[in-house]
């Protein structure tokens, strides 16, 4: 009787393979009749690779003793964005910059923002924004091979609602603290009323849409065209910022000659 004994055919196994960062990759070498033997002591005829690097597998049967040398590379795509955390005040531009490599130029980016306003370029690798609230932007690269990285970074915004105020205004037309107007974050509010009354409820005086830190938009401590009477005034006052919230402020001011 003649008995034709086949080769060990290991063929079909592959001896090299690119990944994904994070990805793992299924080795199936099974063979009826055949014992196994990987490089860290497995004996499984199907392996999970989860990590870059070589790996060795000895096939045995009753005639042949075999080994397969597989190599499992990552493609080195990384991304980084250079800032972890910013922090910034209510009203800041903040610019987002990012480093990265691959085996070539043929990448994607896209930003995403989870609780803040958007990017100013959701497909740049670097790009700008201008906060809110705190929150976090992500970047997400992929390459040609579909392998996808992403990056992040902490954005914390400080909303400091200060406003500052004279309590006192002189009208002798000396130049020196005689007009009343609001100071604060001229970034993050804009004013949507001043309103001055005098003590017995009227109005003196009243500005619309004013801007904070600007003299030109307050009282200077004239009435109808004439000094105001020397004494206690009330205001009131509204501010908008830019995250949506609104303030109203109210206070008294003395005017003096």
């Amino acid at each position: 009787t003649d008995l034709l004994v086949r080769p060990l055919d290991l063929s079909f196994i592959s001896e090299n393979y690119s990944t994904c960062p994070g990805d793992s990759v299924l080795v199936d070498a099974t063979l009826h009749g055949i014992k196994y033997l990987w490089s860290d002591g497995d004996t499984a005829p199907k392996k999970w690779l989860q990590s870059p690097g070589d790996y060795s597998l000895n096939v045995r049967s009753l005639c042949e003793d075999k080994q397969v040398n597989i190599s499992v590379k990552n493609d080195l795509v990384k991304i980084n964005i250079i800032e972890d955390t910013l922090y910034i005040n209510l009203g800041d531009h903040i610019s987002l910059n990012s480093e990265f490599s691959n085996n070539s130029d043929q990448v994607s980016f896209i930003w995403e923002s989870v609780g803040n306003t958007d990017v100013y370029c959701s497909t740049c690798p670097n790009t700008e924004a201008d906060p809110l609230n705190d929150g976090y932007y992500i970047l997400t690269m992929t390459n040609e091979e579909r392998c996808s990285v992403s990056d992040v970074v902490f954005v914390r915004v400080k909303k400091d609602r200060s406003v500052f105020n004279p309590n006192i205004i002189s009208v002798n037309g000396d130049q020196t603290n005689d007009v009343f107007f609001l100071s604060g974050n001229a970034l993050a509010a804009e004013g949507i009323y001043l309103r001055i009354f005098d003590r017995w409820g009227n109005k003196v005086f009243e500005s619309v849409g004013f801007q904070l830190n600007q003299p030109s938009f307050g009282w200077d401590g004239t009435f109808l065209g004439s000094p105001a009477t020397a004494g206690v005034y009330t205001w009131v006052a509204g501010l908008k910022y830019i995250d949506g919230f609104e303030q109203m402020l109210t206070g008294d001011i003395t005017v003096i000659k």
